[in-house]
């Protein structure tokens, strides 16, 4: 019973440390990781994140 909540303690931990890692890189402009070239979104989330900043600094 110890073993089986020390597993979900030490998965919900990497879930949560990828969680804040996410929303530190989106927080700093950033999307996810692979770049958006490939992505079939790509022009969705990057599109808007460069038109929502373009018009606070304009």
């Amino acid at each position: 019973m110890a073993a089986t909540i020390l597993t979900a303690v030490i998965v919900a931990a990497a879930a949560l440390a990828a969680v804040v890692q996410l929303v530190k890189t989106r927080k700093a402009g950033g999307s996810c990781s692979c770049g958006c070239a490939s992505c079939p979104m790509g022009g969705a989330c990057a599109g808007k994140a460069k038109r929502k900043r373009s018009r606070k600094h304009a």
